[in-house]
């Protein structure tokens, strides 16, 4: 009588991706640090809510003291970061 080979164990169930927790620690700690500032700038937007007058040229404006300081801020927030990803395009380099 001759004898069979063993059969070949049965493939092992594919093990499942491993899945990222939807909330780490790093998300937490840049949800809090969002939320900090948003608290802060809450209060300082109440604590200067005094007018003042800005004057350009011939140009007056009333506008309350914190939106006089916050609204130049986000502006040059947003030139230099577009003035930074032209920059990086015209040297041919891709973020």
């Amino acid at each position: 009588m001759s004898e069979r080979p063993a059969a070949a164990p049965p493939p092992a169930p594919e093990a499942a991706p491993a899945r990222r927790p939807i909330l780490t620690f790093r998300r937490l700690l840049g949800l809090v640090a969002v939320a900090v500032l948003l608290v802060a700038l809450v209060f300082f937007v109440a604590d200067n809510f005094v007018l003042v007058q800005i004057r350009l040229f011939t140009l007056r404006i009333q506008a309350r003291l914190a939106w006089a300081l916050i609204v130049p801020l986000l502006l040059g927030g947003l030139i230099g970061w577009w003035a930074h990803a032209f920059v990086r395009r015209w040297r041919g380099i891709r973020a």
